[in-house]
């Protein structure tokens, strides 16, 4: 009978493993615009960056077979149209997104300039990316930085947590396992303006954002929203499921059926 329990048992958790799986808060596959629900899996957009950069247009984000391509030609300090989002979010949050670099940053206001910006707290950061990565504030660079994987032009998967109770911002790369690149404390400068709730990120410079003249494709960003667990795995494209109830029932069946097996086998 003992082995019959711990067959129920392990079925009970594999019930409710499926069921209660931890799925992405969000997800842009990079197949449409992002500001649209085409361009979402769960529904929630971002907003698009406004206005126009020095050279009176937006170049910014271009879609197709599933890649955004941000190409900004700004020389001045407005940014090209980039997305964002900000709110609040508890204060911790993690994005994962794959990314490659197209051009070598040629900052148009060197040591401030940024690809990504993010907020955490009402504090936040802006992040260089190159061949290496660099956290910035409204002044120069902040924290550590350093190389990331692969070869310059490869594409690179990286993880950015964000976290207020110990004010960080820390990027990770994908080595075999998440891998430390840079990190720092964050303060009252160096993410865009655009951000204005106490939580948010942002892809590409935006109109309210230093710029680096940046090139980069992005073939998906994903958040989770209230954890800074760099460790953590998130579910891919379905939420969680629920058992329908003809699995649980063809279940129960089994288990039944089980234990009169081994009723029978004991009698005789």
């Amino acid at each position: 009978m003992k082995y019959l329990l711990c067959l129920m048992v392990l079925a009970l958790i594999c019930v409710s493993t499926s069921a209660f799986a931890v799925a992405y808060t969000e997800q842009w596959e990079m197949n449409a615009d992002l500001s649209t629900v085409a361009g979402t899996v769960y529904g929630n957009t971002l907003t698009q960056g406004t206005g126009t950069d020095g050279n009176g247009s937006h170049t910014g984000f271009t879609f197709a077979g599933g890649i955004g391509t941000f190409l900004d030609n700004d020389t001045g300090p407005g940014g090209d149209l980039g997305y964002f989002a900000t709110g609040s979010w508890g204060g911790k949050f993690t994005l994962d997104m794959s990314v490659r670099d197209l051009a070598m940053d040629v900052p148009a206001w060197p040591g401030k300039s940024k690809d990504f910006s993010f907020k955490g707290g009402g504090q936040g950061r802006g992040l260089q990316v190159d061949d290496g990565a660099q956290f910035v504030n409204g002044s120069g660079v902040v924290g550590t930085g350093g190389d990331l994987a692969g070869a310059w032009g490869d594409w690179v998967q990286m993880r950015v947590t964000v976290d207020s109770s110990t004010n960080t911002a820390t990027l990770y790369d994908w080595r075999g396992a998440w891998t430390q690149v840079a990190q720092t404390s964050m303060g009252g400068s160096g993410w865009a303006s655009e951000l204005s709730g106490s939580d948010g990120f942002g892809l590409g410079s935006l109109a309210g954002s230093s710029t680096n003249l940046s090139n980069f494709q992005i073939d998906y960003a994903r958040v989770y929203l209230g954890s800074a667990d760099v460790s953590a795995v998130y579910d891919l494209y379905a939420p969680p499921v629920t058992p329908e109830p003809g699995s649980l029932l063809a279940l129960g069946s089994g288990l039944v059926g089980l234990a009169g097996f081994v009723i029978r086998r004991r009698r005789a």
